[in-house]
């Protein structure tokens, strides 16, 4: 309770709040994790917009990371056999959501 009215003070969102008190609640990390991640992304999506400096720095630090992390799972899936095409499907479903905040690279 204390942490949630901390967060508020600070200016956290609402959707940051809600996820760590759903953690107060169960302990489970995803959501907060789920909300980190996009609030990165859409701070990466802003700093991507800047001609220089940290935010351009840090925009692309979490499209890497994103890149990085799409080929994990697409390593891991091949490992454990999964056949490409349900891979492929998969990525589209995980991408389809965040596509302009997801990174592009050439």
């Amino acid at each position: 309770e204390k942490l949630c009215a901390m967060l508020h003070r600070a200016g956290a969102s609402n959707e940051t709040v809600s996820a760590w008190e759903a953690f107060a609640q169960t302990g489970d990390m995803n959501e907060v994790e789920r909300v980190r991640d996009h609030v990165s992304l859409l701070l990466a999506v802003e700093g991507g917009r800047k001609e220089s400096g940290l935010a351009l720095l840090f925009s692309y630090l979490v499209r890497v990371r994103t890149e990085i992390q799409d080929v994990n799972i697409v390593l891991g899936a091949k490992r454990v056999g999964i056949p490409a095409e349900q891979i492929a499907s998969y990525m589209r479903t995980i991408t389809s959501g965040t596509q302009v905040e997801r990174s592009r690279h050439a």
